[in-house]
Formats: structure tokens, sequence, C-alpha cells
């Protein structure tokens, strides 16, 4: 039996196996690894300000455990028949425990948790920021200090230019996008004439830190 150190070493390797493999990814197939990774934070962004939002998430409410009786395995096979026939998906463990779906419990899950914002945001993440993301960074890495794109003047000028020119035109994009895939394309004006103004306040003493650092 393997001791907790050992599992916990064997763990952080499969970590650090599963985090060269992406990014290997990352050098040999930038944009589709970045769309899909910002598929996944875009809809993980959500999942999480859904459940500050207080919106339930228990998927495990959706499942029925039955622990089966001695008598009920010989009916086992008819069970699981009549399950099939009622269109019941269901997990049999051991044969003996017996979980079944609740399509009662499912659908309440799925109306309370917005389940379509969340594939709204991932979607703009794959097709938009993920792709356009990456186009924006290799271009501040090949104008702003190529030969230098560590040092301190870069970092700071390429948060400058996130600030100032990346974040106004994306939030945008991102308002623009959202408000067409929900239907209101109509709505896309007001939306950013309303949001932009207080993003833009966040974002302007974040720029000025940065130049005068500069």
């Amino acid at each position: 039996m393997l001791s907790s150190a050992a599992v916990e070493v064997a763990m952080l390797m499969q970590v650090g196996e599963v985090w060269r493999n992406y990014s290997r990814k990352v050098e040999t197939d930038p944009v589709p690894t970045k769309a899909l990774t910002s598929l996944f934070g875009f809809m993980l962004g959500d999942f999480l300000a859904q459940r500050m939002e207080g919106r339930p998430f228990n998927p495990l409410r959706c499942v029925t455990a039955f622990q089966l009786p001695t008598r009920c395995k010989d009916m086992l096979s008819a069970l699981t028949c009549a399950l099939k026939s009622c269109h019941i998906p269901y997990v049999l463990k051991n044969s003996d425990i017996l979980y079944i779906l609740s399509p009662g419990a499912l659908s309440e899950f799925l109306s309370k948790h917005l389940c379509l914002r969340c594939l709204r945001l991932g979607s703009y993440g794959l097709t938009v920021d993920g792709p356009i993301g990456h186009m924006w960074y290799k271009l501040l890495d090949k104008y702003v200090y190529p030969n230098d794109p560590q040092c301190n003047a870069a970092v700071l000028l390429k948060t400058a230019a996130d600030q100032l020119l990346w974040a106004p035109v994306m939030t945008c994009v991102y308002f623009a996008f959202l408000r067409t895939v929900e239907g209101h394309p109509e709505l896309i004006t007001s939306t950013i004439q309303v949001c932009c103004k207080d993003i833009i306040s966040m974002t302007l003493p974040t720029v000025t830190i940065c130049l005068a650092w500069h």
C-alpha cells in the first residue's frame, strides 16, 4: 500500500506531466490551444460567478441511490429492462447499488443554473478571446522591446497598451457578442454606454501608474 507521501509525489508528477504537455501544445498549436483554454476559463468563471450569486450547483441531487435488498437481486434484469423501456438513465454498482437519474431534479437544476449563459461566455472565449488574444500578444512581442521582452519597460508598456487599447475595444466586442447571441442586437449600443464607463474608470488608475513608472 502506498504511503500518503508517495501518493502526493505521484500526483505532482502527473500534474507536471499535464503542464508539460499543455506547454508543448501552446508551442506547436497555439491558436486552438489558447482558444480551448479561453473556453474553459470563461465557463469556469461564469460557473463561479453563478455560485457567488447564490445559484445552486449540486448535480448529485439529480441522482437517487437505492440499496437493493437481496430478494431484489433476482429481479435485477427485469428492473433494468423496465428502466430502459421508460428511458430512465441508471448506473448499477457492485450489483447491489442502483443510481437512477431523476428527470424532475435535473430539470430543476438546469432551470436554476443558467447553462445557456455559461455556454455563451464559453463560445466567446473559444471563438473571439482566445484566437484574437493570441494575435494581440504576438503583436506586442513583435513591436514592444522585441530584443528584451521581459524587461520592466516592456512589461509596463504592454500593460498600458492592454488597458488603453485592448481593454476598451474588446469590452465593446464582448458586449456586442453577448447581446447578439442572446438575440438582442438592438441593445448593443445601450449596454456598451452603460457598462464601459464603469470599466474604463477602473482601468485608468492602472494605466496612470504604468505610464508614470515608465
